[in-house]
């Protein structure tokens, strides 16, 4: 599977990106740059490692935006539908020791 473009966002999303002030920007970059991990039924996480944090600030990305995207998460189904996102609490982020589902790397 290869990264798509342009993600479709159910109305649940969509309600929870404006509830949590996440802004467009930050969608598309943590779509096209984060990892991803296999979240059960059909399922799977998108998040940043802090690696990929640095990697993105020496390349330029707005500070701003990089902060907010430090604990962002999406789920996002096997279709292509971002079901929402939410940032994660240290205790919901997926370790970087979990072997992740290389569906878009």
């Amino acid at each position: 599977m290869q990264v798509q473009a342009a993600y479709r966002y159910s109305r649940h999303a969509i309600c929870r990106l404006a509830q949590r002030g996440v802004s467009a920007e930050a969608m598309r970059i943590l779509l096209e740059h984060g990892r991803t991990y296999n979240a059960g039924q059909g399922c799977f996480y998108v998040q940043l490692s802090r690696a990929d944090l640095r990697r993105l600030a020496a390349e330029g990305a707005p500070e701003g935006t990089l902060r907010s995207l430090a604990r962002l998460q999406a789920v996002v189904s096997d279709e292509g539908e971002v079901v929402t996102c939410y940032h994660a609490s240290a205790r919901r982020l997926v370790s970087s020791r979990r072997r992740p589902s290389f569906k878009y790397h």
